[in-house]
């Protein structure tokens, strides 16, 4: 089993698992909620050469980042490059936000000049499908990656599981 480190804070959950981190987000991103994910993942890049996975799950809420968060996000997303191997963003929710916040997260990989690397995913199951694209031997099954999916939906007190 794939050694575990899980922190909530703010609307945010991070669970490490070996080179992979999962990011739920329940409340709208913001600089501080933003910092704590890059924080994390700044942190596992220096322990691995080969560079990190992440899934990137983001809850239906009232607003799309605004453009300091956005800004923020494409250069950490270009400055890590190579570092970061592949990062999923899954956006769930009602037609209006997903449409938004598809078109938010595409025009930031397309800034970062990553968007060759990074995708945006219709489901839980197809973003882990394409994060496993690029899985490594420290990169856990995905098994035990949507039950470490599950272990944030209860940690961030959500109702209904995410992965489902």
């Amino acid at each position: 089993m794939t050694s575990k480190s899980m922190e909530v804070r703010d609307g945010v959950g991070l669970l490490s698992m070996g080179d992979t981190l999962l990011v739920l987000w329940a409340k709208p991103a913001s600089l501080d909620r933003w910092g704590f994910q890059l924080n994390r993942m700044e942190k596992m890049v220096v322990s691995r050469v080969e560079g990190i996975l992440v899934l990137v799950i983001i809850m239906s809420v009232d607003t799309p980042p605004d453009v300091t968060v956005r800004n923020d996000m494409q250069a950490a997303v270009h400055r890590l490059g190579p570092k970061l191997r592949r990062l999923v963003a899954v956006p769930l929710g009602h037609s209006v936000w997903l449409s938004i916040i598809r078109t938010v997260v595409r025009g930031l990989l397309i800034v970062s000049g990553e968007s060759k690397r990074h995708r945006v995913a219709a489901s839980v199951r197809d973003g882990l499908i394409q994060l496993c694209e690029k899985a490594s031997p420290e990169t856990p099954s995905m098994g035990d990656l949507l039950t470490g999916i599950e272990e944030l939906s209860l940690a961030l007190g959500l109702k209904a599981s995410v992965a489902a």
